[in-house]
């Protein structure tokens, strides 16, 4: 199990089944251990953050690489050996954070935007429902 325990900051990448590609950072302080599903991979924070690996293996650039690694038998996976062999473009650290922070901002955006749609079909629909029963509005 020792070797299946994840830290904070670990890069966790789906390397089996349905998920496959899927990437994420473990953010939390609470112990926690991974199954054979999933890679774990501890990078060197003074040369490469966390979130900025995610993004950049999240771009379609890094899909691509994933999908590059997928091994098409009876249920797709990746080889763990490749995993720490996949090519990540490291720019200078306060780069990587400005990235982060535009990406970050722009979930942030989408998510928003999101919530509005969502709100303004709501009352659309609304209207027209009462439009349609013939109520007044």
């Amino acid at each position: 199990m020792r070797r299946s325990q994840l830290q904070q900051g670990d890069l966790l990448i789906a390397i089996v089944g349905a998920t496959i590609g899927s990437v994420g950072v473990y953010d939390r302080s609470t112990p926690a251990n991974i199954n054979q599903a999933i890679a774990a991979v501890r990078l060197d924070r003074s040369r490469v953050l966390p979130d900025f690996a995610r993004w950049f293996l999240s771009s379609p650039i890094g899909q691509a690489i994933l999908d590059y690694l997928k091994r098409p038998v009876a249920r797709a996976n990746i080889n763990l050996e490749e995993i720490g062999e996949i090519p990540i473009l490291i720019p200078p650290l306060d780069i990587q954070r400005s990235v982060v922070e535009q990406v970050d901002n722009a979930r942030l955006e989408m998510r928003r935007l999101r919530q509005e749609a969502e709100t303004e079909w709501e009352a659309a629909k609304t209207h027209f429902e009462r439009q349609l029963l013939g109520e007044a509005s």
